[in-house]
């Protein structure tokens, strides 16, 4: 399948789906049916195709609930996506990557799959994509798009994942991908502030930053279609990307960034010695000192921010405990009833024989 097309058969892409994975010797989990998972989709403006979205999404999880967050749409958005069998919910405010952290918070699942609503993504991968991560038992799995048209990605595609990937490694495949399933755990130690201002990257820097296991998956998608920019435009794109990859560095690397401007004045202080300019030298090395004690509390901060979301982290339900309670939960239950049959079996055995009547 080469490319999306949202209009076709969902059912026929399901079967592809699965055929795919039988041809490399994996199948969907069983379990998918038994978890409570909750598809969510911010909305704003999309009355012609969330009806489609919402619907193939049932259609791929039949047990899961849909969550439609409306965002302030002009059109019948929210009409279309309740008729599909969405649950719907206002959201004013308009910030869409607080409108994330707000539906992590608020709807409670055993998993979360995030989704758009333009239909850029097949929800056919969504069985594949929680089956990775019971497979993992990781705390996100991400759909990384395959699509030759990745020179259209905007800047912050592919600056803020380039900065991700120098301060972590190479984790990723897709950082920015705004498919993905995440787990309980990831959800509520989410934080709303800290990483909204990043988009999906975000998500990806919360997971990385607590050391989560992090999965991926192969998933088509369908480019968006948007006017070309501007030079101007993708210019101002890249200098506020390049500013907040930047600001990536500071916030979670400071000893480093700030120690590395110390290091920048120590250098500038020596070579003010050397030409004679002793005042200036003091002044270059008191600012040296002051840049790499900001870089220890800052350093010392960033820690104690890590350590509460981890607590928050350590303090929900993992999947892997979740799994283990619903196979405890089984095999109680397979117990009982292999108890009843037995008890059933001896009483028949125990039970006398009617006498045949005789003529």
């Amino acid at each position: 399948m080469s490319s999306i097309d949202r209009f076709a058969d969902i059912h026929a892409r399901l079967a592809a789906a699965e055929a795919t994975l039988a041809s490399i010797g994996q199948s969907l989990s069983p379990l998918v049916a038994e978890l409570d998972i909750a598809v969510l989709i911010p909305a704003r403006d999309n009355a012609e195709t969330i009806g489609a979205v919402v619907s193939q999404f049932r259609a791929a999880l039949p047990e899961a609930r849909v969550y439609v967050y409306d965002n302030n749409s002009r059109d019948t958005t929210a009409t279309a996506a309740r008729e599909a069998g969405a649950v719907v919910r206002r959201e004013p405010m308009p910030d869409s990557d607080q409108i994330r952290a707000r539906m992590l918070a608020d709807v409670e699942a055993d998993i979360y799959i995030l989704a758009d609503a333009e239909g850029l993504h097949d929800p056919a991968d969504a069985p594949r994509l929680v089956t990775r991560m019971i497979e993992t038992q990781a705390d996100m799995a991400v759909a990384a798009r395959i699509t030759p048209e990745k020179s259209l990605y905007p800047s912050k595609e592919r600056v803020l994942p380039a900065v991700l990937k120098g301060v972590y490694g190479d984790r990723f495949t897709d950082a920015h991908s705004a498919y993905r399933a995440v787990s309980r755990r990831f959800a509520k130690s989410y934080p709303a502030g800290a990483f909204c201002r990043l988009g999906e990257t975000g998500f990806a820097l919360h997971a990385l930053d607590l050391g989560m296991t992090i999965s991926e998956i192969q998933s088509v998608c369908r480019t968006p279609d948007l006017a070309a920019p501007s030079k101007r435009e993708r210019a101002a794109s890249a200098f506020r990307n390049l500013i907040a990859g930047f600001g990536v560095v500071r916030d979670y690397r400071p000893l480093a960034t700030y120690g590395a401007m110390a290091g920048m004045c120590a250098l500038a202080a020596i070579a003010a010695t050397l030409f004679g300019a002793p005042g200036l030298a003091g002044g270059v090395g008191l600012l040296a000192l002051a840049s790499l004690g900001a870089g220890g509390v800052l350093d010392s901060l960033r820690h104690t921010r890590q350590e509460n979301r981890r607590m928050v982290f350590n303090q929900v339900e993992s999947l892997p405990a979740k799994l283990e309670r619903l196979a405890q939960t089984r095999s109680r239950i397979n117990d009982v009833r292999n108890g009843a049959r037995a008890e059933r079996a001896a009483q028949d055995l125990t039970r006398p024989m009617p006498l045949r009547r005789t003529h």
